[in-house]
Protein backbone atom coordinates (compact mmCIF):
# COMPACT_ATOMS: atom_id res chain seq x y z
CA UNK A 1 0.00 0.00 0.00
CA UNK A 2 0.99 3.60 -0.39
CA UNK A 3 2.29 5.72 2.49
CA UNK A 4 -0.94 7.67 2.94
CA UNK A 5 -2.94 4.45 3.24
CA UNK A 6 -0.53 3.06 5.82
CA UNK A 7 -0.69 6.27 7.81
CA UNK A 8 -4.50 6.38 7.77
CA UNK A 9 -4.80 2.74 8.85
CA UNK A 10 -2.23 3.21 11.62
CA UNK A 11 -3.89 6.37 12.95
CA UNK A 12 -7.35 4.78 12.82
CA UNK A 13 -6.05 1.75 14.70
CA UNK A 14 -4.36 3.76 17.44
CA UNK A 15 -7.52 5.87 17.76
CA UNK A 16 -9.59 2.71 18.18
CA UNK A 17 -7.21 1.44 20.86
CA UNK A 18 -7.37 4.79 22.64
CA UNK A 19 -11.17 4.66 22.50
CA UNK A 20 -10.94 1.21 24.11
CA UNK A 21 -8.93 2.84 26.92
CA UNK A 22 -5.66 1.07 26.22
CA UNK A 23 -3.79 4.38 26.58
CA UNK A 24 -4.42 8.10 26.22
CA UNK A 25 -4.29 9.63 22.79
CA UNK A 26 -1.80 12.47 22.49
CA UNK A 27 0.00 14.30 19.68
CA UNK A 28 3.19 12.37 20.56
CA UNK A 29 1.38 9.02 20.26
CA UNK A 30 -0.17 10.08 16.94
CA UNK A 31 3.23 11.18 15.61
CA UNK A 32 4.88 7.93 16.75
CA UNK A 33 2.08 5.94 15.11
CA UNK A 34 2.45 7.85 11.84
CA UNK A 35 6.21 7.21 11.84
CA UNK A 36 5.68 3.55 12.76
CA UNK A 37 3.16 3.26 9.93
CA UNK A 38 5.81 4.36 7.45
CA UNK A 39 8.90 2.75 9.02
CA UNK A 40 8.73 -0.73 7.43
CA UNK A 41 9.12 0.83 3.98
CA UNK A 42 12.52 2.28 4.88
CA UNK A 43 13.86 -0.55 2.70
CA UNK A 44 12.42 1.11 -0.44
CA UNK A 45 14.24 4.18 -1.82
CA UNK A 46 11.04 5.69 -3.27
CA UNK A 47 8.98 5.36 -0.08
CA UNK A 48 7.92 8.29 2.08
CA UNK A 49 10.75 7.66 4.58
CA UNK A 50 13.11 6.14 2.03
CA UNK A 51 13.46 9.34 0.01
CA UNK A 52 14.77 11.57 2.82
CA UNK A 53 16.71 8.67 4.37
CA UNK A 54 18.19 7.51 1.06
CA UNK A 55 21.50 6.72 2.75
CA UNK A 56 19.62 3.98 4.67
CA UNK A 57 17.08 2.89 2.08
CA UNK A 58 19.41 2.34 -0.89
CA UNK A 59 21.81 -0.01 0.95
CA UNK A 60 18.90 -1.86 2.58
CA UNK A 61 17.14 -2.30 -0.74
CA UNK A 62 20.35 -3.51 -2.39
CA UNK A 63 21.08 -6.09 0.32
CA UNK A 64 17.71 -7.40 1.53
CA UNK A 65 15.18 -6.04 -0.98
CA UNK A 66 11.74 -4.61 -0.33
CA UNK A 67 9.18 -6.22 2.01
CA UNK A 68 11.60 -8.74 3.46
CA UNK A 69 13.52 -7.92 6.64
CA UNK A 70 11.50 -4.89 7.66
CA UNK A 71 8.22 -6.72 7.01
CA UNK A 72 9.02 -9.83 9.05
CA UNK A 73 8.34 -11.30 12.47
CA UNK A 74 11.99 -10.64 13.26
CA UNK A 75 11.46 -6.89 12.69
CA UNK A 76 8.38 -7.02 14.90
CA UNK A 77 10.48 -8.67 17.62
CA UNK A 78 13.01 -5.82 17.41
CA UNK A 79 10.18 -3.26 17.56
CA UNK A 80 8.76 -4.99 20.63
CA UNK A 81 12.19 -4.85 22.25
CA UNK A 82 12.33 -1.13 21.43
CA UNK A 83 8.92 -0.66 23.08
CA UNK A 84 10.19 -2.37 26.22
CA UNK A 85 13.18 -0.02 26.24
CA UNK A 86 10.85 2.97 25.72
CA UNK A 87 8.67 1.71 28.56
CA UNK A 88 11.70 1.51 30.87
CA UNK A 89 12.55 5.10 29.87
CA UNK A 90 9.02 6.26 30.72
CA UNK A 91 7.84 6.68 27.12
CA UNK A 92 5.66 3.59 26.88
CA UNK A 93 2.73 5.26 25.10
CA UNK A 94 5.00 6.59 22.36
CA UNK A 95 6.57 3.15 21.93
CA UNK A 96 3.17 1.49 21.79
CA UNK A 97 2.02 3.99 19.19
CA UNK A 98 5.06 3.22 17.03
CA UNK A 99 4.46 -0.54 17.39
CA UNK A 100 0.76 -0.20 16.50
CA UNK A 101 1.70 1.71 13.35
CA UNK A 102 4.35 -0.86 12.44
CA UNK A 103 2.00 -3.82 12.92
CA UNK A 104 -0.79 -2.04 11.01
CA UNK A 105 1.63 -1.45 8.13
CA UNK A 106 2.54 -5.12 7.86
CA UNK A 107 -1.10 -6.13 8.18
CA UNK A 108 -2.06 -3.78 5.36
CA UNK A 109 0.75 -5.04 3.12
CA UNK A 110 -0.52 -8.59 3.62
CA UNK A 111 -3.59 -7.44 1.67
CA UNK A 112 -1.52 -6.62 -1.41
CA UNK A 113 -0.46 -8.90 -4.27
CA UNK A 114 3.19 -8.34 -3.36
CA UNK A 115 2.68 -9.67 0.19
CA UNK A 116 5.37 -9.82 2.87
CA UNK A 117 8.25 -12.19 3.66
CA UNK A 118 7.08 -12.76 7.23
CA UNK A 119 9.64 -15.48 7.97
CA UNK A 120 12.66 -13.61 6.61
CA UNK A 121 15.64 -14.38 6.93
CA UNK A 122 14.76 -18.07 7.27
CA UNK A 123 12.36 -18.09 4.33
CA UNK A 124 11.89 -15.54 1.56
CA UNK A 125 8.41 -16.78 0.64
CA UNK A 126 5.87 -13.99 0.55
CA UNK A 127 2.49 -14.26 2.18
CA UNK A 128 -0.66 -12.39 1.26
CA UNK A 129 -4.28 -12.61 2.32
CA UNK A 130 -7.41 -12.31 0.24
CA UNK A 131 -8.47 -9.88 -1.14
CA UNK A 132 -5.03 -9.05 -2.49
CA UNK A 133 -4.90 -5.74 -4.37
CA UNK A 134 -2.24 -3.98 -6.43
CA UNK A 135 -0.37 -1.26 -4.53
CA UNK A 136 -1.45 2.21 -5.66
CA UNK A 137 -4.42 0.93 -7.64
CA UNK A 138 -8.11 1.71 -7.34
CA UNK A 139 -8.38 -1.62 -5.51
CA UNK A 140 -6.25 -0.17 -2.70
CA UNK A 141 -8.73 2.66 -2.23
CA UNK A 142 -11.65 0.24 -2.44
CA UNK A 143 -10.20 -1.91 0.34
CA UNK A 144 -8.94 1.04 2.41
CA UNK A 145 -12.34 2.61 3.00
CA UNK A 146 -13.97 -0.50 4.54
CA UNK A 147 -10.89 -1.05 6.72
CA UNK A 148 -11.06 2.49 8.06
CA UNK A 149 -14.83 2.24 8.51
CA UNK A 150 -14.51 -1.05 10.36
CA UNK A 151 -11.72 0.10 12.66
CA UNK A 152 -13.36 3.42 13.51
CA UNK A 153 -16.79 1.74 13.77
CA UNK A 154 -15.39 -0.68 16.34
CA UNK A 155 -13.85 2.26 18.19
CA UNK A 156 -17.20 4.04 18.24
CA UNK A 157 -18.99 0.88 19.35
CA UNK A 158 -16.50 0.41 22.20
CA UNK A 159 -16.66 3.97 23.45
CA UNK A 160 -19.04 6.47 21.80
CA UNK A 161 -18.19 9.13 24.39
CA UNK A 162 -14.60 9.16 23.09
CA UNK A 163 -15.89 10.78 19.90
CA UNK A 164 -18.21 13.11 21.82
CA UNK A 165 -15.12 14.77 23.27
CA UNK A 166 -14.11 15.93 19.78
CA UNK A 167 -17.56 17.41 19.26
CA UNK A 168 -17.38 19.18 22.62
CA UNK A 169 -14.09 20.76 21.59
CA UNK A 170 -15.93 22.05 18.50
CA UNK A 171 -13.31 20.76 16.15
CA UNK A 172 -14.16 22.08 12.72
CA UNK A 173 -12.65 21.13 9.40
CA UNK A 174 -13.86 23.98 7.20
CA UNK A 175 -12.66 22.56 3.90
CA UNK A 176 -14.64 19.36 4.50
CA UNK A 177 -17.83 20.64 6.07
CA UNK A 178 -17.89 24.33 5.09
CA UNK A 179 -18.32 25.24 8.74
CA UNK A 180 -16.89 28.64 9.64
CA UNK A 181 -14.11 28.50 12.19
CA UNK A 182 -14.92 30.70 15.18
Amino acid sequence: MMGRSHTLIGLATVTALAAANFWPLSPAVLAATAIGSLAPDIDHPQSTLGRPLFFVSYPMNATIGHRTGTHSFLALAFCTLAVLIAEAAGCANIGYGFLVGYVAHIGADLLTIEGCALLYPWDRARYAFWPAVQTGSLGEAVILLPILGLVLGIAYWLNPSFFDAARQLRLHVPFLFHVPVT
